[in-house]
């Protein structure tokens, strides 16, 4: 799905203010219009401290505009204006939740009050709070079928959440209410790509560069859609038509490059690079993000090659923690050529203070552990972990190289120092809970699973291996149905998750759904030695000796575990003795 412009909400809430700030409302009354306001003192009116509260704005003290107005709002319960003017400065302040309780106070006693709603829906889409603003946008719908703006606010929250279709739907209103709305056109065209009918879209986009020839993003729209339906020329030519309007635009510049790589054009790639670079004075932030470019195609000899040059032609940028990211490019390049010592050398240049040195850290530990040299990669980790004690992804990864070595004390231990740091680490969470599991802690295993499970309720991994424990224990297996099966719709076509249900049903002696379950997982992953036991154990239990043999015979030789190779050997003998008999 293209993802909406970031600007989007941005563009919702300077409406909405524009939209508050240039219409006349009445101001709170000053002092003297009525007879009780004639007995009170000019300092307690409400007048006195929304005046005390424009003059703190004029001079930046948006706090002490704020508590004004609101000491203002509270003498004046009534004003439908004061309590506008303090949302709009909570939204300032970024205080969304405060701003939609107010707007909220205003809609107990004005229902149908479209500014509220208004400002409402766009607070609460602020706060991807999606069907609350849908709520009110339709609301303002119902009070003003016409409302052509609300139309078109409420498709594109649609958009965002892939409601395509209700999108669709509303933003054609928009059109029907007002057939020159720019942001219509535009909006509907978007509905139109992501629902892959190019050529609805196409022509929205095309009226909407009728509307406003100079507007950018639906462009870069038009180079999806074209992209999509593999119109290169017009890929091309639209990259160029946004490069001749403003030729320092990085991301056509960018994009063009990156098609020519995928098109197998390499030189042209090269040329336009080269041309932005040159045209930003070898900006090393272009030269990163164009390197990066590189990498994502493979083309790791061109990455190499623009970073060197860039780290040559200016020796103190490899000392410079904020330009840490080019030297850790320039290692994932040679990592991606296996030139490992020149990588492990690029990211050991990092210095400690870089966002990126933890990073740099893992990896350098990931290519030592790749050669086999698991004690390099450990002792890589526990320096980074001196230089960086309060980072939980050193122990975690720290923790499964202890693993790997089989020292599980000292992983737990690394684990546990990880969620010193982060108690609420799904991950560190997890990994302990594997390595309990190989260390026949069940108890602490299940209790460590259950906690993922309470922090993310949705991790399907998590649910996957408590229910394939409790069914490999043999208990709670109602249980450990449901959990595997959550786990499944969630990661549906899953082999590993497929076989833990096959198995919960072996355990429960159902044997036919445990078979079609077995099968379906060996079909998914048809090289598993678990998976291949667990359907030859099904067999077996079904009386299927010869199929049982088949699949005990292909899981040995895919080379188990030692403890499992003398169990399947055991299996193998048995049934062959039965056969012979």
């Amino acid at each position: 799905m293209i993802i909406l412009h970031r600007h989007r909400i941005l563009i919702v809430f300077v409406a909405t203010l524009f939209y508050f700030g240039c219409t006349v409302t009445p101001r709170p009354k000053s002092p003297g219009r009525t007879a009780t306001e004639l007995n009170t003192p000019p300092a307690e009116s409400p007048y006195y401290y929304y005046t005390r509260s424009r003059l703190f704005l004029r001079i930046g003290e948006i706090k002490k505009a704020a508590e004004s107005l609101k000491t203002a709002a509270v003498k004046d319960p009534a004003s439908i204006f004061l309590k506008t003017e303090l949302a709009q400065i909570y939204i300032r302040q970024q205080r969304y939740k405060d701003a939609i309780s107010v707007m909220q106070t205003i809609l107990e006693k004005r229902p149908d009050n479209v500014r509220a709603l208004t400002m409402l829906a766009a607070l609460h889409e602020t706060l991807r709070e999606y069907q609350k603003a849908i709520d009110a946008y339709k609301k303002i719908i119902s009070e003003n079928p016409d409302n052509a703006n609300s139309h078109l606010l409420l498709g594109s929250v649609y958009i965002q959440i892939g409601e395509l279709q209700n999108a669709k739907d509303i933003l054609e209103k928009v059109i029907e209410l007002n057939p020159t709305s720019m942001k219509g056109h535009y909006y509907l065209g978007r509905a139109y790509l992501e629902l892959e009918k190019y050529k609805k879209a196409e022509t929205h986009f095309s009226e909407t560069l009728k509307l406003n020839p100079s507007f950018e993003p639906v462009l870069f729209d038009l180079v999806h859609l074209y992209q999509a339906t593999r119109q290169g020329n017009m890929v091309v030519g639209t990259y160029q038509k946004i490069l001749n309007n403003n030729p320092d635009n990085f991301q056509a510049a960018g994009g063009l490059g990156r098609h020519y790589l995928i098109t197998g054009e390499a030189q042209k790639a090269k040329t336009v690079f080269h041309e932005l670079i040159s045209r930003s004075h070898n900006s090393p932030y272009v030269i990163k993000h164009i390197a990066a470019i590189y990498l994502d195609q493979k083309e790791y000899e061109e990455a190499i090659k623009l970073l060197d040059d860039l780290l040559k032609l200016d020796d103190l940028l490899k000392k410079e923690p904020e330009n840490s990211e080019l030297l850790y490019f320039l290692g994932l390049a040679h990592a991606g050529k296996e030139d490992r010592k020149k990588a492990i050398d690029s990211y050991q240049m990092i210095a400690v203070e870089s966002n990126y040195y933890v990073n740099a850290a893992i990896q350098i530990a990931y290519l030592y552990q790749v050669e086999g040299e698991t004690k390099k990669a450990i002792e890589a980790l526990v320096s980074a972990s001196k230089n960086k004690p309060d980072e939980p992804n050193i122990f975690l990864y720290l923790g499964s190289l202890y693993e790997e070595k089989t020292e599980y004390t000292k992983a737990v231990a690394a684990i546990n120092e990880g969620l010193r740091i982060a108690p609420q680490n799904i991950k560190l969470h997890f990994r302990l809970g594997v390595i309990y599991d190989k260390m026949n802690q069940k108890d602490l295993s299940i209790k460590e699973m259950k906690q993922v499970i309470q922090i993310e309720p949705e991790h399907a991994n998590a649910l996957n291996y408590l229910g394939y424990t409790y069914a490999d224990i043999g208990i709670r297996l109602d249980e450990a149905e449901k959990l595997i099966k959550k786990a499944l719709k969630l990661k549906p076509g899953d082999g590993y998750i497929t076989d833990s249900l096959g198995w919960v049903y072996f355990k429960k002696g159902l044997l036919d759904q445990a078979v079609l379950w077995l099968e379906k997982a060996t079909e998914l992953v048809p090289d598993d030695p678990i998976i291949l036991e667990h359907l030859g154990d099904a067999y077996t239990k079904k009386n299927l000796l010869e199929r049982a043999l088949k699949y005990y015979e292909m899981s040995l030789e895919k080379k188990p575990k030692e403890q499992d190779v003398i169990t399947l050997k055991e299996k193998i003998e048995r049934i062959k003795k039965e056969l012979r008999d």
